[in-house]
C-alpha cells in the first residue's frame, strides 16, 4: 500500500512475527521501519519514561458506528468498561 500512495502516512510496522532481513529492507525502501513486537517490548521495558497510572474511569477509546439507524455517534469507553468486557 505504501508503494501504491495508499498509505502515506505509516511510518513504523510492528509484526507479531519474526522478520526477515529482506522485509526490513523492503519496508525501508518505501520509507516504513518494520519492528518485531519482542523489540518494541524489550525497548518499553528498558524507557526510564514515568506515566501516570490509569484510572478505572480514564477513557482510551472512543468507538463511533456508522449511523444505520440515524446520525453517527461516538461513545466514550472506559477502562473499567473494557476490563468489564473481557
Amino acid at each position: 500500500m505504501k508503494k501504491e500512495d495508499l498509505a502515506k502516512s505509516i511510518k513504523y510496522l510492528v509484526s507479531m512475527e519474526r522478520v526477515k532481513p529482506e522485509q526490513i529492507e523492503a519496508c525501508k525502501a518505501v520509507g516504513v521501519e518494520l519492528l518485531e513486537l519482542s523489540y518494541v517490548i524489550e525497548k518499553g521495558l528498558a524507557s526510564t519514561i514515568e506515566f501516570n497510572k490509569c484510572k478505572a474511569d480514564d477513557c482510551p477509546i472512543f468507538s463511533y458506528t456508522s449511523g444505520t439507524t440515524g446520525d453517527s455517534k461516538g461513545v466514550k469507553l472506559t477502562h473499567a468498561n473494557l476490563i468489564a468486557s473481557a
